[in-house]
């Protein structure tokens, strides 16, 4: 499978990988609609960023990444994006992996990218975290593990990420890397289809003829009790 594809399922029915640019449209839109720094005016921007600020840095790396007030120039969104990451920035350091994913402003290095990946994941970063679970999934630059990719989707699930939750469900459907469990497959998938996904809604649907009334109904009181106490991602 092509990983910059754009509607292409994982390897195996019902696992979605979305698109990188969906992805990348989560980070951007996000951040940026509630950071504090975008009401500072650029030369703000630039003396904070300067003077050591790490939210100011991934401010000044999104703007040359963007050509948002600047000349649009992807090294010197490195540059602030490097410095942010350095500094624990998890923002910055999926910046950082997407930059060297696809050679934007450094040379293509996937390695690279799948180490701040992360970085980022550690810190609950749900997109890095969903994309570090890809990575195990299919062996990319990693050894293929269906535990280790069953565990990243499933934090990022729980923050409310809907791709990590038709990964997952998938997972649970099939038995990678988890016992197979119908019951949490048809709950995953159905938070997933709440939020658009129509796959996931096609694979819950499909699951459902196959379960019995008392395994639907345990399978929808599954869901209700996820749907209260995951997060949603901010």
């Amino acid at each position: 499978m092509n990983r910059d594809s754009f509607d292409q399922r994982f390897s195996g029915k019902g696992i979605w990988l979305g698109t990188v640019l969906a992805l990348w449209a989560f980070l951007l839109m996000g951040p940026a609609a509630t950071s504090p720094a975008r009401s500072a005016t650029l030369d703000e921007i630039r003396s904070a960023a300067g003077a050591g600020d790490a939210q100011a840095q991934y401010e000044l790396g999104f703007r040359y990444f963007m050509g948002g007030g600047v000349t649009q120039d992807n090294r010197k969104a490195v540059f602030w994006y490097r410095k942010a990451a350095r500094q624990g920035h998890a923002e910055a350091q999926n910046s950082m992996a997407f930059m060297y994913r696809h050679g934007k402003g450094v040379e293509r290095d996937q390695q690279e990218a799948l180490r701040w990946t992360r970085k980022a994941a550690e810190q609950g970063h749900v997109i890095a975290q969903c994309e570090l679970g890809f990575h195990y999934y299919h062996g990319r630059e990693v050894e293929q593990n269906f535990r280790q990719a069953a565990a990243w989707f499933t934090k990022a699930a729980m923050r409310g990420f809907g791709e990590a939750q038709v990964n997952l469900g998938g997972m649970y459907a099939r038995g990678q890397g988890v016992q197979p469990n119908a019951i949490l497959a048809y709950a995953w998938w159905t938070l997933a289809a709440e939020q658009g996904y129509d796959n996931a809604r096609l694979d819950r649907d499909a699951l459902a003829t196959r379960l019995g009334a008392a395994e639907l109904e345990k399978a929808q009181r599954m869901t209700a009790e996820l749907r209260s106490i995951i997060s949603r991602p901010q």
